[in-house]
């Protein structure tokens, strides 16, 4: 294992044994911007010792990988990462797109609606969960990418690295979106300095 414990994605820190795919870069990359956005690009821009000492991002960098891989599996469910993370963002000019474009990344990559809930989220669903539900497997899955997937695959990160390049898709349009975005707001910006 090799990296720095912000930006390694889950599956590296907890040296799942599944193959690494381009999704852990995506997943990397949401790393470090969630910690640029936090803690800022620049001395000017940065947050004090103080201030962000009891910030939950710093749980990813202190400790060791596993500490680690539980603090990010936490954030990145959609009912922790807003409070936790995303309105921890800067408030400085510059920052304020990259509370949208981390919420898109994130849905994209860990909630994509293309795949089933058992490709979804940060945590595999345990036999017993399944044992408690109405619904069969096969039900759960119908109408999803990962409908044909063995059902024996619980774990949401092997599930989703079996359609690394539909979901890379997806988070490449997110990322265009958002230059499109930021180029609507610099050509804003140029015409009222402009007049």
């Amino acid at each position: 294992m090799t990296g720095t414990l912000p930006y390694m994605s889950i599956a590296n820190l907890d040296e799942l044994a599944i193959k690494r795919t381009s999704l852990d870069d995506w997943e990397s990359l949401i790393y470090i911007l969630c910690w640029l956005g936090t803690f800022g690009i620049n001395d000017q821009d940065e947050k004090s010792v103080d201030t962000s000492k009891h910030l939950p991002i710093k749980a990813w960098a202190e400790g060791n990988a596993e500490s680690s891989a539980i603090s990010k599996r936490n954030q990145m469910l959609s009912m922790a990462f807003v409070p936790n993370i995303v309105s921890k963002i800067l408030t400085l000019p510059g920052y304020g797109f990259l509370q949208n474009l981390l919420d898109d990344l994130r849905r994209c990559l860990f909630e994509n609606e293309k795949l089933s809930p058992f490709g979804r989220g940060t945590f595999e669903m345990t036999q017993f969960e399944l044992s408690r539900s109405k619904t069969s497997f096969e039900e759960q899955t119908k109408g999803f990418l990962d409908e044909h997937l063995d059902k024996n695959i619980l774990d949401p990160f092997a599930r989703r690295a079996e359609f690394e390049k539909k979901i890379s898709d997806d988070l490449w349009a997110v990322m265009a979106d958002a230059q499109q975005q930021a180029l609507e707001r610099i050509r804003q910006q140029q015409q009222q300095q402009q007049q």
